[in-house]
């Protein structure tokens, strides 16, 4: 072999050959120009495996990123939603079962499907105040000022599935807002003896 130099030799010997019963011509004159379609071959066969991959991987990616969206969307909201029911019953001029109702009304306005909105777990929690007497009940219109109102909205996301297929979450998987305004229920304004002015 004439016009190879001795590294280029041992590069070829030392590198894997592809045995054929009978080579052409012109490759076992040039065992480099063998060596480049060998390769040549070799990253054709890589990208034939990496779209086979792909198609199998691209698809799942795909369901995860629609499941985890539709899981923020619908965290939205329940958030809202918890927020909204905060906001009424601060005003102290609804009960417990008035806001559970908007709250519901306000999800199914949202777009929740109406069955799950009728059946959100919906709950009015009144923690108190320090230095206010115990509330009596979890009833807004008998909250005191400043009293901490908690809304919790919570809703199956089962019912509000795109695709029935568990990419990121499971049958199980609720999802939850919560909210907590103070009561700004106004307190009485005593009537000054004698009205001034008069």
């Amino acid at each position: 072999m004439v016009g190879i130099s001795e590294e280029c030799l041992s590069f070829l010997s030392s590198t894997p050959k592809c045995v054929t019963p009978a080579l052409r011509e012109e490759e076992r004159e040039d065992p480099l120009r063998t060596r480049c379609k060998q390769l040549r071959n070799r990253r054709a066969a890589a990208a034939v495996e990496l779209a086979c991959a792909m198609s199998f991987l691209i698809p799942v990616l795909l369901l995860g990123l629609w499941e985890v969206g539709r899981m923020v969307e619908i965290q939205q909201v329940v958030s809202n939603a918890a927020r909204e029911g905060g906001r009424l019953a601060s005003t102290g001029q609804y009960t417990d079962t008035q806001i559970i109702t908007m709250v519901r009304q306000y999800l199914q306005d949202a777009g929740v499907p109406a069955a799950t909105a009728q059946n959100a777990a919906v709950t009015v929690m009144n923690n108190g105040f320090t230095g206010n007497p115990t509330p009596p009940d979890n009833n807004p219109q008998n909250a005191t000022e400043l009293d901490q109102l908690v809304v919790t909205v919570s809703v199956p996301l089962q019912d509000m599935r795109w695709v029935n297929l568990y990419v990121v979450t499971n049958p199980s998987t609720t999802v939850t807002g919560q909210a907590a305004w103070s009561s700004l229920k106004d307190q009485s304004y005593p009537d000054p003896t004698p009205l001034p002015g008069y």
